[in-house]
């Protein structure tokens, strides 16, 4: 697994290797969004990596002067040896050199948890105005809510 040390050498890769068209700039800027919203992450996950290095090799094919200069890069990308590789593990990048990344749910984990804590609380607050309904307490929650 990829630390962050493996995230700063892309993003430093990516921010300095010159510019030659607009879509490799359109590529640097999808990452720099996606690196500004990750860098304080504390823990990145494998599809974390592979989004990354997918990046990476996204770039360095866009980034390219000819079709002659661009087929030789898909070429290096498809040959190149993984980390996994180097770590004596399995390749685990498919035969184009592009590594697999779950599909991105409809509606993010985080924004799921939020509403799971937030109907929690809703509930638990509906229970407690019901269950001291007729005391001193439930006078006051009924006031406030």
């Amino acid at each position: 697994m990829a630390d962050k040390a493996d995230f700063a050498a892309i993003n430093e890769y990516l921010m300095t290797t010159p510019i030659i068209n607009s879509a490799a700039e359109k590529i640097k800027q999808d990452w720099m969004a996606w690196w500004h919203s990750h860098n304080n992450d504390w823990y990145y996950t494998e599809d974390d990596y592979n989004h990354a290095r997918n990046t990476r090799n996204q770039f360095n094919i866009a980034n390219t002067a000819t079709p002659a200069e661009q087929a030789e890069v898909k070429a290096q990308i498809a040959t190149g040896v993984t980390t996994e590789e180097m770590k004596g593990q399995t390749k685990t990048a498919g035969t184009t050199g592009m590594f697999y990344e779950e599909p991105k749910p409809l509606i993010p984990t985080k924004w799921k948890v939020f509403g799971l804590i937030t109907a929690g609380v809703i509930g638990a607050g509906y229970v407690v105005k019901k269950a001291f309904a007729h005391t001193p307490l439930g006078a006051v929650l009924t006031k406030l809510f």
